[in-house]
């Protein structure tokens, strides 16, 4: 059985061994538009990472998150329809480059025509020997850091929907207190006028 000292080793391991990128994005695609991104992959490589769709006032079933081989054009990952987030683990023995896309309303047609806010992050780490006499150890680390950084990204998203909805409730208060405003002046406006046609009509009357 491997114990908590031998795991916090591996991971200290782990981390004198960082990845080889770490790319972390939050993105606006147009509708009936893509955002593309070119992956130059070492052999024997995990490629992982997470997508969340940001809007949770619109659907994401116009959103398509896919990674693909640059030559042969073989998708490794697709997210599945109607997802919403997601968290992929590739395994890349040949190497090579990859796209990484993210699509929104381009193989499934978008209903509301609107454009789409999408967090993304993308690492790529090397695969533990498999003949290391460390390789289970390693590996467990290395699904506990990727966790970690799952999580880390999780709190990122929450945090960005936040001021995205803390810059809407501003927008709505700030709208509320000009109408407001407005409401005030066009009051005042119509009793100042009330007062003075009524002033007129009373020196007009005593004239007469």
């Amino acid at each position: 059985p491997v114990s908590l000292q031998h795991l916090l080793c591996a991971l200290l391991l782990l981390a004198l061994f960082p990845f080889y990128s770490l790319a972390s994005f939050v993105l606006q695609v147009p509708v009936k538009d893509e955002h593309c991104f070119v992956l130059r992959v070492p052999p024997n490589s995990l490629v992982s990472g997470n997508w969340d769709a940001l809007d949770d006032h619109l659907s994401p079933n116009p959103i398509t998150f896919k990674i693909l081989f640059a030559e042969s054009m073989k998708h490794v990952y697709q997210s599945e329809f109607g997802k919403s987030e997601d968290i992929f683990r590739i395994k890349v023995e040949s190497g090579g480059r990859l796209y990484a896309c993210i699509q929104n309303g381009v193989d499934v047609e978008s209903q509301d025509e609107l454009d789409r806010t999408v967090g993304l992050e993308i690492r790529v780490s090397s695969l533990p020997l498999e003949d290391a006499p460390s390789q289970k150890l390693l590996s467990q680390a290395e699904a506990v850091q990727q966790r970690l950084y799952d999580l880390k990204n999780h709190y990122d998203y929450m945090r960005t929907r936040e001021a995205v909805h803390r810059a809407t409730t501003e927008e709505t208060f700030s709208l509320v207190v000009r109408w407001s405003i407005l409401e005030f002046v066009v009051l005042v406006g119509v009793a100042i006028t009330q007062v003075v046609v009524l002033r007129l009509f009373f020196e007009r009357k005593r004239y007469i």
